[in-house]
């Protein structure tokens, strides 16, 4: 077993949460993608301190690797928007966008910009919603990214109803509403009951 696909005990989980630069340390793939799990999952259960403290060990990482520090901005923005801090959240997604730049990685800056369109949805800037997440949508369809895709063509339908423009509103939500029924029919498809 390669220290990537090293799976993390539940009892690791405690000592995760405490010391995750000293586990990063010794497995550091296996440390960041089960500290990327345990984010969402505290985050999705507002446990907002808890990822504070996940974030704050995750910075102390300068040595890991560009694209792990973009992923640990673009998660420090998801908290800032969950929290409605709308310029914290545009400053980090800006900071992953520029590190994802620098990496060469693709679907991370798909994603940073999408980001981004949330940020400044969040901050009522319909038009620079549009700028972020038509960038976006380009890359996401470059990259054939149905999942970004969707998420891109929903927040552009938002920003358009906000801008009053009712028919482009209307086409991204009935084309964003398509593209999540194929990635259900997908998702069901490839995981039988």
């Amino acid at each position: 077993m390669t220290n990537a696909t090293k799976r993390v005990t539940p009892g690791q989980d405690v000592f995760l949460v405490e010391y995750p630069g000293q586990f990063a340390q010794r497995e550091p793939l296996a440390a960041t993608a089960h500290c990327a799990r345990l984010f969402k999952g505290f985050r999705v259960a507002w446990q907002i301190n808890t990822c504070r403290h996940l974030l704050r060990e995750a910075k102390r990482w300068f040595w890991a690797p560009t694209e792990t520090r973009a992923q640990v901005h673009n998660s420090e923005g998801l908290l800032a928007q969950l929290l409605t801090d709308w310029e914290e959240a545009i400053r980090c997604h800006q900071r992953a966008l520029t590190l994802f730049h620098q990496a060469g990685n693709r679907p991370g800056i798909a994603y940073a910009l999408n980001n981004l369109g949330l940020a400044y949805q969040g901050r009522g800037k319909p038009e620079k919603v549009v700028e972020y997440c038509k960038a976006s949508l380009q890359l996401s369809q470059e990259l054939d990214d149905e999942a970004n895709m969707a998420r891109a063509m929903g927040n552009l339908s938002l920003a358009y109803r906000q801008l009053g423009q009712l028919d482009e509103a209307l086409a991204y939500a009935e084309q964003s509403l398509a593209h999540f029924r194929q990635l259900r029919s997908l998702s069901r498809r490839s995981n039988p009951e």
